[in-house]
């Protein structure tokens, strides 16, 4: 019994000085560091080089043999689209810069999640601001040339030479 009561005063006596001292948040190791630094993540490939400025037109376009009404209203369409997707790239660059500087701060754990959150919200409503400019894009074509742009897509696409299943 004179042993139990050591051990415990000992296992105490160890615990107490830890679970009292005030816990300092940690200096950002090497590797936390470079994470922090690194450029932020560019936009999905079916963004890029989507500025207003730079495509009046969808690519895919150039290939459908479009009425001029049709072709009108599809810059139209994707003109529009483009503005309110360049908006949210802003505020996703913005919110990609803060979590750099929160990543560089000793913040707590949550309000990096929370970050985090935030640009996961953004990067979904960039996606969701594609997906409908495709869909009102699509609206325009005849059932041909929906056909015609299904199989431009399926010799357009090929796996990522990047992708390694796991």
């Amino acid at each position: 019994m004179m042993k139990r009561h050591l051990f415990l005063l000992g296992a105490i006596s160890l615990i107490v000085p830890i679970a009292i001292a005030q816990p300092e948040l940690p200096k950002l190791t090497m590797g936390e560091s470079a994470i922090a630094q690194m450029p932020p993540c560019p936009p999905p490939h079916h963004l890029r080089g989507m500025e207003s400025g730079n495509l009046p037109e969808p690519p895919w376009a150039k290939n459908l043999n479009l009425s001029n009404e049709q072709r009108s209203r599809i810059q139209a369409i994707h003109q529009q689209s483009i503005k309110g997707i360049e908006e949210v790239q802003k505020q996703l660059l913005a919110a990609d810069n803060q979590m750099r500087s929160l990543l560089e701060s000793s913040v707590p754990l949550e309000q990096l999640r929370q970050q985090h959150q935030q640009i996961q919200r953004l990067r979904q409503q960039l996606d969701n601001n594609h997906f409908e400019m495709m869909l009102a894009e699509r609206e325009v074509l005849t059932p041909e040339q929906l056909m015609e742009l299904k199989q431009l897509m399926q010799q357009s696409s090929r796996p990522c030479p990047n992708f390694k299943p796991q």
